[in-house]
């Protein structure tokens, strides 16, 4: 009985190891792994994205589980939720199955060239092999293969945001934007507040970017009262992407027309490496009479 279980045990042991070694081969029909970043050459105040891309031959991946983190030495990294949908792709003339296993982004705030080391994962990939039953007879079984494999390195190289050509109202953000004004209210009547929605969209982080000095597009007769900010992130095509919104509470003095003046936007577009300046085009407003509330005379009657 004691030889029958050690017979087991070394065969256990050959078992995993043999499947360890296994995902560390360079074989088309092993998984692996490869790392990217949306953009490698950037510059200082631009977030990118790190991406670990898990590529196997066969679609029945059973699970992913991190062995260490890579490391981000000098560079800013947070933690995103990945997109582990596998995807059908081809390259090299083969067939893949792929998925994004692990995502961050990273923060570029000082120049420099870093390098940021893959982590380890493993990979379990569910295979079937053949059996024959003593009492069944012939069959298929599934069992999961486990492999661990590393991620590659990747080499970042952050630039200065250049001075030359830098607008006064620089906002500080980098990528690409748009700018939009319009009113919330749909109907404007004087001596009542209203609601002027700024909403500024696209590729790059607006979390640190100044906002735009808004309270001078309102002309005399318009009275701006305060302004409140919301921000939204998201990911979309493998870049980080950000929406702010800024919503101003204003008056009117009286009914007529107004104009509330351009707003500017200065941002560095990183991919064309210039200063650009968004403009909202003037918003005309017609401000109304206030609302008259009429009030009968009280009734009084005799008791």
């Amino acid at each position: 009985m004691k030889r029958g279980f050690l017979h087991i045990a070394i065969f256990l042991s050959v078992f995993l190891l043999s499947f360890h070694c296994e995902g560390k081969k360079k074989d088309a029909a092993m998984p692996f792994l490869e790392t990217k970043v949306n953009r490698y050459n950037t510059v200082e105040g631009e977030k990118v994205i790190y991406e670990v891309i898990l590529n196997s031959a066969e679609a029945s991946v059973a699970g992913v589980d991190v062995v260490s983190l890579p490391e981000f030495s000098g560079l800013d990294a947070g933690h995103i939720a990945p997109d582990s949908r596998l995807e059908e792709v081809e390259a090299d003339g083969r067939r893949y199955y792929r998925a994004v296993v692990d995502r961050f982004f990273i923060g570029t705030d000082t120049k420099g060239k870093y390098i940021v080391k893959g982590g380890a994962y493993r990979i379990g990939i569910n295979r079937q092999f053949a059996v024959n039953d003593p009492f069944w007879g012939p069959s298929l079984a599934t069992r999961t293969e486990m492999f661990v494999l590393d991620a590659p390195d990747v080499r970042i190289q952050v630039a200065p945001v250049p001075l030359k050509g830098m607008p006064a109202g620089f906002s500080g953000a980098v990528g690409r934007f748009d700018i939009e004004m319009t009113l919330v209210n749909n109907e404007v009547r004087a001596g009542e507040d209203a609601c002027l929605s700024v909403v500024i969209s696209g590729n790059g982080d607006l979390s640190k970017s100044k906002l735009p000095e808004i309270h001078k597009s309102f002309g005399n007769g318009l009275h701006f009262k305060s302004m409140t900010d919301s921000m939204e992130h998201y990911i979309k095509n493998g870049s980080l992407g950000s929406e702010m919104e800024i919503e101003c509470l204003f008056s009117a003095e009286k009914s007529g027309k107004y104009t509330i003046a351009p707003i500017d936007f200065s941002y560095f577009d990183s991919e064309a490496g210039k200063y650009v300046t968004v403009t909202t085009p003037p918003l005309e407003i017609d401000v109304i009479d206030a609302v008259r509330v009429s009030e009968d005379p009280p009734v009084i009657m005799d008791v």
